[in-house]
């Protein structure tokens, strides 16, 4: 099932959308000056905070108060055509986001239950619609139910050593760079695996 967030923001009064709007997608028909909150992409709530969007209207003091509720209230959105929740949780970007680059990023994550997946239309910066509707559309590869529910698997050509050692995500971007003897930024996460020898320490990590 797809669930369409701008529509939902918009039914709660955080999306507002111009007179007579057309529906032309990548937000183009949002009202900035009476917006607080929209979607874009596959699981991304951003605030339309001052300073950081072109016409943001939300001071930075009501940033937080404004995450929390409109996450306290997505976690209870239930399908009306199932009466199953449609949302695991809502994670802030100071949650899952380190790094001086985290505020560029959604200010609050999605994670959705499994069955249900963010609305192409939402994707795509659309507002009309039902907020929930049959998905006839194939999806595959993109993960957007919530990470707990979402079992990971590595699988390389190498032995990882020391037996036991659980590699993670983020430590496949700072290996890659080792790998080619770029080093990493001091603000990446993540640990540089050998794919020999097991874990060993990088300059600057």
């Amino acid at each position: 099932r797809s669930v369409n967030l701008n529509r939902w923001l918009e039914q709660e009064g955080y999306l507002v959308r111009r007179p007579n709007a057309s529906e032309r997608g990548y937000l183009l028909d949002v009202d900035w000056e009476k917006t607080r909150a929209y979607a874009f992409g596959l699981s991304g709530i951003y605030i339309n905070l001052k300073g950081r969007e072109a016409k943001g209207i939300v001071a930075s003091a009501e940033r937080q108060t404004l995450k929390r509720e409109i996450a306290g209230k997505l976690v209870l959105l239930r399908d009306p055509g199932t009466n199953e929740p449609a949302i695991r949780a809502v994670y802030g970007n100071e949650e899952v986001y380190t790094g001086p680059y985290r505020d560029n990023g959604p200010d609050l994550i999605v994670g959705y239950q499994q069955g249900y997946r963010v609305s192409w239309e939402t994707a795509k910066g659309k507002v009309a619609g039902e907020v929930f509707s049959n998905n006839t559309r194939p999806w595959s590869g993109d993960h957007c139910i919530d990470s707990t529910l979402v079992p990971g698997a590595l699988l390389c050509s190498h032995k990882i050593a020391p037996a036991g050692l659980m590699p993670h995500i983020m430590d496949i971007a700072p290996t890659v760079l080792a790998l080619f003897g770029v080093p990493r930024p001091a603000y990446m996460d993540g640990r540089v695996l050998d794919l020999s020898l097991g874990e060993r320490t990088h300059a600057g990590s």
